[in-house]
């Protein structure tokens, strides 16, 4: 085995070389999948069988190249950073209504009609999805179970609810650039506001045709529901297969781990999994070029990586009022007994007293400066998106 550095930023590869290695591969991945799911994204680690590939998965590098957090999402994660502090004890549906909350408050300002919050999932490899018929925001219910949830899942979810609302937007710009070709694809309700924002009844995002957005609205509609229709059915029809493949595979190979290693069952089914892991990456390198997917995928990631700094500014302001509190305690200890023997003609306090009473005091300042920093970069994150 051998471990590279893929020339991407953080990721690695770990190469399994030699007399079974695929199997060692696909025990690998069945032992991560099953313990982990998502670790590939979330670690940047690729598995891989064999001597070092040029590269790696495309989706993968393109996801690590996204996971930045901007100034736009930064103003995104003050909005949702907030509710993990409401999420211990809260149930999916809870969650979910909480994250759509959100989300739809942020469409308003474009004129987008309220998502209805739902639970669902396209495929195996699809966390959530949008969809226009229903207009539902859909997410996968397995990522918002659980009493408690870390500060990592709660930002994936975010980073999936935001992808997700950027779809909602997308197609109603579409449909802005086309009412007709788009009415019979639309929920009724949503094709309705789409016709009053086109007449200005009602409060809505101008686009114009020489906005980068206008641009980007009818390349999804080409791809969505023009020309481009039914290449687009075809790649998601090809990353349902490839995932149902992968997880025929996986099953397969679970039936036989026990054997000896050098049993031939054994040896197919790792070499069959490895093949199924390849084709379900090349599909998703496919999907993730799709018009409508570029954009969202650099909103939802952004928007993760945003609300982990946040939860970790959070986190940090908290220490630091729980030490600025231990450190005013400290000083009033102090404080409370000198101020008395100051006050009293018939006794004078020590100079160690005095010099314990004084660092104290500095201690405290201190603490408090921490603070009032911490506060000021959380809210000017939250306001320009900026330290500064």
């Amino acid at each position: 085995m051998s471990i590279t550095d893929a020339g991407h930023g953080r990721a690695l590869e770990i190469h399994f070389t030699g007399d079974g290695a695929e199997t060692r591969l696909a025990e690998a991945r069945e032992f991560l999948d099953v313990k982990r799911p998502g670790w590939a994204a979330e670690t940047g680690v690729s598995l891989q069988a064999g001597p070092r590939a040029v590269g790696g998965p495309k989706s993968l590098e393109a996801i690590q190249a996204l996971e930045r957090a901007t100034p736009e999402a930064r103003k995104r994660a003050a909005q949702l950073a907030p509710l993990y502090e409401k999420w211990t004890g809260l149930n999916a549906e809870q969650r979910l209504q909480l994250l759509a909350d959100v989300v739809n408050q942020q469409l308003r300002q474009f004129g987008v009609p309220d998502v209805h919050p739902a639970f669902g999932d396209r495929g195996a490899a699809e966390n959530g999805s949008m969809n226009a018929k229903s207009w539902e925001l859909q997410i996968k219910a397995d990522l918002l179970k659980g009493h408690t949830q870390t500060a990592e899942e709660f930002a994936n979810v975010c980073g999936i609810a935001m992808h997700e609302a950027h779809h909602a937007l997308q197609l109603f710009r579409a449909a802005r650039t086309n009412p007709v070709l788009a009415k019979e694809h639309l929920d009724p309700l949503v094709f309705e506001a789409v016709m009053k924002a086109n007449r200005g009844d009602v409060p809505a995002e101008k686009l114009r045709v020489d906005t980068l957005e206008y641009a980007e609205a009818a390349d999804v509609r080409e791809s969505l529901w023009g020309g481009g229709r039914t290449y687009n059915e075809e790649v998601y029809t090809k990353l349902d297969t490839a995932d149902e493949a992968y997880t025929q595979a996986m099953e397969n190979f679970r039936s036989v781990k026990d054997l000896a290693p050098s049993a031939p069952m054994r040896q197919v089914a790792a070499r069959d999994l490895v093949a199924a892991q390849a084709a379900r990456e090349a599909a998703h390198d496919e999907y993730m070029r799709l018009p409508e997917e570029v954009e969202a995928w650099r909103i939802g990631k952004e928007t993760e990586a945003a609300v982990k700094e946040r939860l970790r500014l959070d986190a940090a302001l908290a220490k630091a009022k729980a030490a600025e509190r231990d450190a005013h305690a400290a000083f009033n200890k102090l404080e409370n007994p000198l101020l008395k023997e100051l006050l009293d003609p018939a006794k004078r306090p020590s100079a160690a007293a005095v010099q314990a009473w004084e660092r104290a005091m500095d201690r405290h300042q201190r603490s408090v400066k921490v603070v009032q920093g911490i506060m000021e970069r959380r809210h000017a994150l939250a306001t320009t998106g900026k330290t500064k």
